[in-house]
């Protein structure tokens, strides 16, 4: 038996079946060597796995461009760099991939709507992800073109100007309005997603909340345009046709559940729970289950180039991926104050710009880099007010400043004084449980509050924001100091 994988010039993964049994695994004739094969093909998934939320499994699987996978030693290990690293951007701490979901559908072939689009950053030195979504109703500038489109169409003008370009194209244009420099990319479709997703078993999803679309499209009813599609909250075992209906349901009315945000943040979890199920033993031990999950990738994904040193890195990442922190964000037009993202209604048609104005992607850098730098605070997204309870109304007004200069796009709002007597500051999150700490906890650092309790003087929830901060008498702060602040 001999499996082997190579890529066309257009990057798209080949899989080759040469004298394949039907029934691999309980082949009892197959050879000693051909079982240490086995086992080699297992251990180099299993390590591309664990990298499926920096890169993606799909990706990962496309390192095997150079390698062939007629999986030998030296095919995987040989040469073998004391310290592999996976490229970086220009800081050489960010390793950035861009995933792209295209929506191929049954009754218009020709469509290739780009529908999913994320850029994953890994920061090696925090060992962390940040998972930016970029909803395809975003309007963006054509490169050289000086006009505008919706950016889930960028990849299909591009096909169809030049073949083989659309990737390439779309990878620029996520990086203008990033500000991010991207080493990898990888793309998948619909169909191969809601495949590999029943060979391994279906899916685990907690739902946050329930909601029912009632036009979602139906590709299979010559008499309806549309179906009914329901989810109850709570943790869902979904198969590949409910995971994608799910991450694609954009028309409900219920719980907010039709917005972009939503929308992209279920995109993420399935994302995530498919990561979370190749991961398990129940798929990286099957070798039948892999082999399909292989032979379905054949035709339905286009990666990036690599290398050897890619790979060996990946493996070596291996080891910790399982204390990988990943955090979410979303560009939609609620992010940065509703400041940085507005939304347009054009006759039949929504779509999300910039605020400063078409093609200006100033602040969107300036956040993405923001959230880059503090993850944890910028994905909280905490409604902040500040009162004055004995510090004094204008030095109260001017900290309050302070802050929001500091933290450019967070909702920081000075609601004016209280008390006038109390003394030292109180930072605390508002809402009964630890959902806003981290915001509580870090601005605490700044304006030097020695608790994150609400006071006893305090007894209720005061105007129901996320995170309140206590400005009394005595007060010492650490807003001055930029490097006080890192």
């Amino acid at each position: 038996m001999s499996l082997s994988i190579n890529i066309n010039d257009s990057n798209k993964v080949m899989l080759e079946n040469r004298n394949l049994p039907s029934d691999p695994g309980n082949n009892k004739s197959r050879s000693r060597s051909s079982m240490s094969s086995k086992k080699k093909i297992i251990l180099v998934i299993l390590g591309v796995i664990l990298l499926v939320g920096i890169t993606s499994f799909g990706k990962i699987l496309g390192y095997t461009k150079d390698l062939g996978l007629k999986i030998s030693a030296g095919d995987i290990i040989s040469p073998i760099k004391k310290d592999p690293q996976l490229r970086t951007d220009s800081s050489g701490i960010r390793t950035n991939a861009l995933l792209v979901g295209i929506d191929t559908r049954e009754t218009n072939q020709g469509l290739q709507n780009t529908d999913t689009i994320i850029v994953a950053s890994y920061n090696k030195e925090r060992n962390d992800v940040e998972m930016i979504s970029i909803p395809r109703d975003t309007y963006v500038e054509i490169p050289e073109a000086n006009w505008n489109i919706k950016i889930n169409g960028i990849y299909n003008r591009a096909e169809n100007e030049e073949e083989g370009t659309g990737l390439e194209a779309l990878k620029s244009v996520v990086e203008e309005y990033t500000g991010l420099e991207i080493q990898y990319y990888v793309m998948v479709d619909v169909k191969a997603l809601t495949n590999i997703i029943d060979i391994m078993g279906g899916i685990e999803v907690y739902v946050e909340n329930s909601f029912t679309d009632y036009a979602y499209p139906d590709e299979t009813n010559p008499y309806s345009d549309y179906q009914v599609v329901s989810f109850d909250a709570g943790p869902q075992t979904m198969d590949g046709d409910t995971a994608v209906k799910f991450s694609r349901s954009r028309k409900s009315l219920d719980n907010n559940e039709g917005s972009d945000f939503a929308r992209a943040r279920r995109q993420q979890k399935v994302l995530e729970a498919i990561k979370n199920k190749l991961l398990s033993t129940d798929t990286f031990l099957d070798p039948d289950k892999l082999y399909s999950i292989l032979a379905e990738l054949r035709d339905h994904i286009k990666v990036s180039e690599f290398t050897n040193e890619d790979v060996q890195a990946g493996l070596q990442l291996a080891s910790i991926a399982s204390e990988v922190k990943i955090f979410s964000f979303v560009l939609d037009p609620s992010v940065g104050g509703g400041t940085v993202l507005i939304t347009n209604q054009i006759p039949d048609a929504y779509s999300i710009s910039p605020a400063a104005g078409l093609g200006v992607y100033k602040d969107i850098n300036e956040l993405v880099g923001l959230y880059l730098e503090e993850p944890e605070i910028y994905a909280e997204d905490a409604l902040i007010y500040v009162y004055d309870v004995g510090l004094g109304y204008q030095e109260a007004y001017d900290l309050t400043t302070e802050l929001s200069e500091k933290f450019p796009y967070l909702r920081i709002i000075f609601r004016g004084t209280l008390f006038s007597d109390k003394t030292g500051s109180y930072v605390y999150s508002n809402s009964g449980d630890d959902e806003y700490d981290v915001t509580a906890k870090r601005l605490g650092t700044i304006v030097g509050s020695r608790t994150h309790d609400r006071p006893d003087f305090i007894t209720n929830r005061l105007n129901g924001e996320d995170v309140v901060i206590l400005l009394g008498g005595d007060l010492v702060t650490d807003t001055p100091s930029e490097e006080s602040t890192q």
